[in-house]
């Protein structure tokens, strides 16, 4: 019985995709063909049995949880679904609340769900922030981070020291690919405070550096309370080519598009980054969708921002047929 409910639940779902999408599809060709005064009968039997499948649908995921299945992390009987956090709610009583404003508070649980025992302990301190990715472009003369640190969820009792410290956060982990940034060794938060702001500069000298950095803040020297901020820098050059210039093809294109041409294949089928002809042709889209007017939206190309001031300024140069005059 359950070996039969879990086979059709699960081959079912592929006729409700299929059911659904030629639903759609037939709505769009009746809406473009303005056949929409009436509804047209055999498209709305289709939206019925569509309906009716999917609460069949329904029917077999409440019959497997009945029959003693449930969703969870994917393996032994949690194979329905993915689970991959949650918010829990749990009432305290008096001296429960008195008690966990003064020490870390621990939930446990019996049992064992997919072999793991549940234990999650409150770290005594948290840091924070609303900065999470920052490119330092944006800031050309530095920006300022302000730190939320809490002890237990509240203010912290006494003074605390904030520890930050700047790593590799990948690969890449020469120092001229992220030691570019100035920022103090520590900060010390007052008792009662709940933030505290610091300053964040590029070093001097590092203009022609890029990469990233994951600034790791951190209280009292406890890795549970750590906070991170990644700060992506380009690199400030000429590519050696002197102010005033007339860009070719041969100078743009192995310093901005050949990097884009061959990371992004899937862009050439709209316009094949390769063929100058093509990118000519497409100048005005070009442009448009590299100027800092779209910048920070996902017009704006490349979406992922893997084109730095210096090459949109180089690109720009060779569709405008302006003078080079790199960033300052």
């Amino acid at each position: 019985m359950l070996g039969v409910v879990i086979e059709l639940h699960y081959l079912n779902l592929f006729l409700v995709l299929a059911s659904s999408l030629v639903a759609g599809i037939w709505g769009l060709i009746l809406f473009f063909m303005k056949k929409t005064a009436t509804i047209y009968r055999p498209w709305r039997i289709l939206l019925i049995v569509t309906a009716a499948d999917a609460l069949l649908q329904g029917l077999f995921g409440v019959t497997l949880v009945l029959l003693g299945q449930k969703p969870g992390t994917g393996t032994d009987l949690y194979y329905l679904h993915y689970v991959y956090g949650g918010i829990v709610d749990l009432p305290l009583t008096a001296n429960q609340l008195q008690a966990v404003q003064t020490a870390a508070l621990a939930i446990n649980a019996p049992g064992k769900v997919a072999g793991t025992t549940l234990q999650a302990t409150e770290s005594t301190y948290r840091v924070y922030a609303d900065q999470r990715n920052v490119y330092l472009e944006d800031y050309p003369n530095g920006l300022s981070i302000t730190l939320q640190v809490r002890y237990l969820g509240g203010p912290v009792p006494k003074a605390t020291e904030i520890d930050l410290q700047a790593a590799a956060p990948a690969v890449y982990d020469e120092p001229q690919y992220w030691d570019f940034l100035d920022f103090p060794a520590s900060l010390t938060i007052n008792p009662g405070q709940l933030a505290i702001s610091f300053p964040v500069t590029v070093k001097a000298g590092s203009a022609a550096q890029a990469g990233f950095v994951a600034l790791t803040c951190t209280a009292n020297g406890l890795p549970s309370s750590g906070y991170f901020t990644s700060f992506r820098k380009y690199a400030q050059t000429d590519f050696g080519i002197p102010a005033g210039t007339h860009i070719t093809w041969e100078l743009m294109y192995p310093n901005v598009l050949r990097f884009h041409y061959l990371a992004f294949p899937a862009m050439s089928r709209y316009i094949p980054l390769n063929q100058p002809d093509a990118v000519m042709g497409a100048k005005n889209p070009i442009l448009a969708r590299t100027s800092d007017a779209y910048k920070g939206t996902t017009l704006f190309m490349p979406v992922v921002r893997s084109m730095s001031p210096c090459q949109r300024a180089l690109l720009r140069a060779y569709l405008t047929g302006e003078p080079w005059q790199p960033p300052q």
